[in-house]
């Protein structure tokens, strides 16, 4: 659930246990007693609600708002997920928090909020240790086989990682009973996972180095390995090598490769790149992730590796520069 837009605060502390149809209470502790800040997210029909509230001596508590249900994190002042469970309207839960294995994390008071935690607590250490694909088939393998649960939809909502398995997403989704694929706060994820299989990447305006406005078009200029990435979350000097190395090893495929800077400067993008000796091109994209033909590819996380091929047509997205390489050399 990257690049969020968050529109209203809405947290506040808690003095009573008590439910209240308009919203719904957390009472919490952290395992290890910290006093720290706390900040919350949750995920309604408008979109996705921030706040912060205090843990004083590992105790804390908020209060939120999901009439039809929604899904709340729960990061430390480090930005680190601690919790993630399901809540709503009416409700009183009681949130374990374990700090070392967030996955260990136990929620009391609310059906689904038990049944979510129990089952992430049960395949704690799997999840922890696994890779995105051993966590994804733990995943699967509930949600295959509750299709009619709104646990499921909130595990394939909330912990499947999308990223490398938008078709599985997509194919577990359309599992699910009807009146779970109309659950309004996750509207945007079943978008998403429908959508982007069958996205094109057939037009892409970009800026060069000079400042001239160029554009990628995939019958020109395709087959390509499109690659998006930021100085904030891309190690830029890994990144180059990586680009140098699928430039050697698939030097006898005609992939073109584009490095599309979503930083929202150019200033950071220029000084990053001025030492790669790139082989490729080169731009910056004004948007980052929003800029005009980017936004329908919907993505994930960045970095991010598109391969197209001359139609705009996707054959492969992932995190991996090592997964793109072994797709362009297998199609190209």
């Amino acid at each position: 659930m990257k690049f969020r837009h968050i529109i209203l605060l809405v947290i506040g502390t808690v003095a009573a246990a008590c439910g209240h149809p308009d919203s719904f209470r957390v009472e919490g502790k952290l395992d290890d007693g910290a006093t720290i800040n706390l900040r919350v997210v949750y995920h309604t029909d408008r979109g996705v609600m921030t706040g912060i509230t205090s843990s004083n001596s590992g105790v804390f508590a908020f209060e939120g708002y999901g009439s039809d249900g929604t899904m709340v994190e729960l990061y430390d002042n480090d930005y680190r997920l601690q919790a993630r469970f399901p809540a709503r309207n009416g409700t009183d839960i009681k949130l374990d928090v374990a700090r070392a294995n967030r996955y260990a994390s136990r929620a009391t008071g609310y059906p689904d909020a038990e049944q979510y935690t129990e089952f992430l607590a049960t395949n704690a250490e799997k999840l922890k240790n696994g890779t995105s694909e051993e966590r994804n088939a733990i995943l699967a393998d509930y949600i295959a086989g509750n299709t009619g649960s709104m646990v499921s939809l909130m595990l394939l909502w909330g912990e499947f990682d999308a990223s490398d398995q938008v078709a599985l997403a997509d194919s577990l989704a359309g599992l699910l009973d009807q009146e779970l694929r109309t659950f309004a706060p996750a509207r945007r994820f079943f978008e998403t996972v429908s959508q982007v299989p069958a996205a094109k990447a057939d037009s892409i305006q970009y800026r060069a180095h000079r400042g001239r406005v160029h554009t990628f078009t995939a019958g020109e200029d395709g087959p390509a390995l499109l690659v998006f990435s930021d100085s904030r979350t891309s190690d830029h000097r890994k990144l180059a090598d990586s680009l140098h190395r699928i430039v050697r090893l698939a030097k006898s495929t005609p992939v073109k490769i584009f490095d599309f800077n979503c930083d929202s400067d150019t200033s950071t993008w220029r000084r990053t790149t001025l030492t790669d000796s790139a082989t490729w091109t080169q731009g910056w994209l004004e948007g980052g992730p929003a800029a005009p033909g980017v936004e329908r590819l919907r993505l994930p996380t960045l970095p991010y590796y598109i391969v197209v091929d001359s139609a705009g047509n996707t054959v492969e997205r992932t995190t991996s520069s090592q997964t793109a390489l072994n797709s362009i050399l297998k199609t190209f």
